[in-house]
């Protein structure tokens, strides 16, 4: 893995303090994701690598609590939350909040709104899992999966 440094296309030049709440409205997929992008070190590369790790992962987790659909706002917010955390990782912060996840208002996994996330979607039907329709109101939960997850 290469190291990133503090200086040159990596900084953001607008910005040298670390990010607080309040910029854009952290429901908002693109506004929130521009307001990542506004913190003081993006390297866009590093952003992308981490952001597809964290859809696996996510996918995974999902699959693992039984959803055979979940919506597109609580979807990608906890992509991103956890692309940040991964993202953010990498570099050795003196102050520990430089980390934290900007926003603590948090959406909801069933509420389907707006609309559902093909990403899974098409994640679980790639590996033969059922899913639900685009139309759905709410998610459908695999009782059973769900079941030997949580006994486990």
């Amino acid at each position: 893995m290469h190291q990133l440094h503090f200086h040159s296309r990596n900084m953001n030049q607008t910005s040298n303090r670390r990010l607080k709440a309040g910029g854009g409205n952290p429901l908002d997929t693109a506004a929130r994701r521009a307001y990542l992008r506004a913190h003081r070190i993006w390297d866009e590369p590093s952003w992308e690598k981490v952001s597809r790790e964290a859809e696996e992962w996510m996918c995974g987790a999902l699959t693992q609590k039984g959803y055979r659909s979940i919506s597109l706002v609580f979807f990608d917010h906890s992509v991103d939350e956890y692309a940040w955390e991964m993202y953010l990782a990498r570099f050795k912060f003196e102050d520990p909040y430089e980390r934290c996840w900007p926003w603590k208002i948090e959406p909801e996994a069933k509420n389907m709104a707006g609309g559902i996330c093909h990403f899974y979607k098409n994640w679980r039907e790639h590996k033969g899992m059922m899913v639900d329709g685009p139309h759905v109101q709410a998610p459908t939960i695999d009782p059973m999966v769900a079941y030997a997850f949580n006994s486990a």
